[in-house]
């Protein structure tokens, strides 16, 4: 915490407190100066306002040179660019307004002062015009009670310590009677003590967010305006969010990975769910629990109603005896079988469905006419779609489809692993096949719920699958912690009416400069964490796979068995079949030749 008993005690002392503006007082949605001018070049659709504006100010630096001013106005700039470029500076100063965006932390600062009694004058070298930044901070600082003092106003600049000399000359102090607080080491510190000012640094936060080392690697590696921009954004909500995340690894962890995540996701569920006109959108339990809850937060059409929708497994192999036709088709005989038995059939196996046919359709139809009172009681409009997150076999959307016999149900997923045919399945994904992920597990543990596992539907309710494993438990012990910060990230942007729109493939960047440069303490945190592999949630895998595991090296032939392989081509597409294969057990390490 900035604001701690030490810099309290030394703003007792002072009579002024001066504060710096820029990455102080008020933080950039732009992590560098020159971006503001690329994307106010792609936002206006200006070719080559970039390179105009980038020269523009250094040919008004040089005709200060037989001046006495040491600071240039936003006019002189302007007056350096050609005249097809001169409607841009109204736009500049617009533009420079709406993404500009109060530092909580500095701003306890502020307000300490205030009630103090101090004097609170705010000093900034800027080009723009002091009218429109005086405005701007009485807006963001919802006060009107400082001071303020610009360098183009004044053609004097706080780095050659002019602009210092003139406040102490206009307030009538001493050098002594003030304090003035910034980032810049030269111009906010060692400058006003060379004045005689006391002055205290301040930390850019950006900078105290990059040394962590993942952030660092997402920058190092992906160092593009979209990315700077993205991590720009993330600073600032970061700022926000550090009193109630930062001694708390998992909160922490899912605001700044689970939030941008299931916020993306959910913004291009809203816009797909507004071109196609959408009524209801069913968000498939667990997995769409916080996208609901996201969604119900940022949707501003009310011709589209959410609802949180089961639509459990289970029931759509049941009521349609729907086994599929991938490698889950031998797992969901053994459901069927399993189920049976539950109900007093004398089945042994598999093998034996035939014979109990009868049975098993007079369970199907029962299953199947729950589930219909069930979807009934959702008083869905008429063009209803299904979101879920990861789906290879759509079993959700192919029930809903069945239930209100609509084949052109629209699914919306995060991500598809089977290539089934548009015609069986209409659906629209928001993780492009180009985009890789280091591992597929770590979006299930962001898209989940509080909840068990669902078994199936009673009577309108959902009836939860009795015996779970230790992991699953795990998670659902933490997801309350999880749903809780990616919820806060959510509210935070919403309020803040930041511009955050990162496309698909930074998200991806930003996840995988997580998982690529997980350490120690990431590894002992997620020791005990592991998404379950299969359906019957029978087998499970690590959600952050360690770094050091490695493939076994497999030698001698035992027999021929069906076998399921998964392979993940250099695209980051999962391919799968069934096939009749060899298998191998693991050979003993020989020792290395002394």
């Amino acid at each position: 915490m900035f604001l701690n008993s030490k810099l309290k005690n030394t703003i007792q002392k002072a009579k002024i407190i001066s504060f710096d503006i820029f990455d102080t007082l008020l933080l950039r949605s732009f992590l560098e100066p020159k971006d503001v001018f690329l994307a106010l070049e792609k936002a206006e659709n200006c070719p080559e306002f970039f390179k105009y504006r980038s020269e523009a100010e250094p040919k008004a630096w040089e005709k200060l040179v037989s001046s006495t001013k040491d600071d240039v106005t936003l006019d002189e700039i302007y007056d350096q660019m050609p005249s097809h470029m001169q409607h841009m500076k109204e736009k500049e100063i617009a533009f420079e307004s709406e993404h500009l965006f109060l530092n909580p932390e500095m701003y306890d600062v502020f307000e300490y002062a205030l009630s103090q009694g101090k004097q609170v004058i705010i000093c900034s070298d800027m080009y723009l015009p002091s009218e429109s930044l005086k405005h701007l901070l009485a807006k963001r600082l919802n006060s009107n009670q400082f001071k303020l003092y610009v360098s183009a106003d004044y053609g004097k600049r706080k780095h050659t310590g002019r602009l210092f000399e003139h406040v102490i000359s206009d307030l009538q102090v001493k050098p002594s009677d003030i304090l003035h607080i910034g980032d810049n080491m030269q111009s906010d510190v060692i400058i006003p003590k060379s004045k005689g000012i006391n002055a205290v640094h301040y930390q850019k936060p950006s900078d105290v967010l990059l040394k962590d080392h993942h952030i660092k690697s997402f920058l190092d590696q992906n160092n593009t305006l979209e990315s700077r921009t993205f991590l720009a954004c993330m600073n600032i909500l970061y700022q926000h969010a550090i009193p109630q995340i930062e001694d708390d690894y998992w909160k922490r962890f899912a605001f700044l990975y689970g939030g941008p995540l299931v916020y993306t996701y959910t913004q291009f569920i809203k816009e797909q769910a507004q071109s196609d006109n959408i009524t209801d959108i069913c968000f498939v339990a667990r997995d769409g629990y916080v996208l609901k809850q996201i969604f119900d937060l940022i949707n501003d059409n009310a011709n589209i109603k959410s609802h949180y929708m089961y639509a459990p497994r289970f029931t759509n192999t049941l009521s349609y005896l729907d086994l599929g036709t991938n490698e889950r088709v031998f797992e969901r005989q053994n459901v069927l079988v399993n189920f049976l038995k539950s109900q007093g059939v004398n089945i042994k196996d598999i093998n034996e469905l035939d014979k109990y046919q009868k049975e098993l359709r007079y369970f199907s139809d029962l299953e199947r006419q729950e589930y219909e009172k069930y979807i009934a009681s959702l008083n869905l409009g008429e063009k209803p779609c299904v979101v879920d997150s990861v789906s290879g076999s759509f079993s959700a959307q192919k029930l809903v489809a069945k239930v209100l016999n609509m084949p052109n149900l629209i699914g919306y997923y995060w991500k598809t692993f089977e290539q089934t045919p548009e015609k069986e399945v209409i659906r629209k994904m928001y993780y492009p096949h180009k985009c890789r992920l280091g591992t597929y597990h770590i979006h299930e543990l962001f898209m989940s719920a509080p909840e068990r596992p669902i078994h199936r539907i009673l009577n309108n309710k959902p009836v939860y699958k009795k015996d779970i494993s230790k992991y699953e438990q795990i998670k659902i012990d933490l997801y309350p912690k999880l749903e809780k910060s990616m919820m806060f990230f959510a509210t935070l942007l919403h309020q803040l009416k930041l511009d955050f729109k990162p496309d698909c493939q930074i998200i991806f960047d930003w996840m995988n400069s997580f998982i690529e440069n997980a350490d120690a303490i990431d590894f002992k945190h997620f020791k005990k964490i592991k998404n379950g592999a299969d359906q019957s949630h029978s087998r499970y895998e690590d959600v952050l796979p360690a770094k050091s595991k490695k493939a076994p090296f497999f030698k001698k032939v035992l027999s021929n068995k069906f076998i399921y392989q998964k392979r993940i081509n250099s695209k980051g597409v999962l391919k799968a079949k069934i096939f009749k294969i060899p298998v191998y057990i693991k050979q003993p390490n020989k020792g290395k030749k002394k």
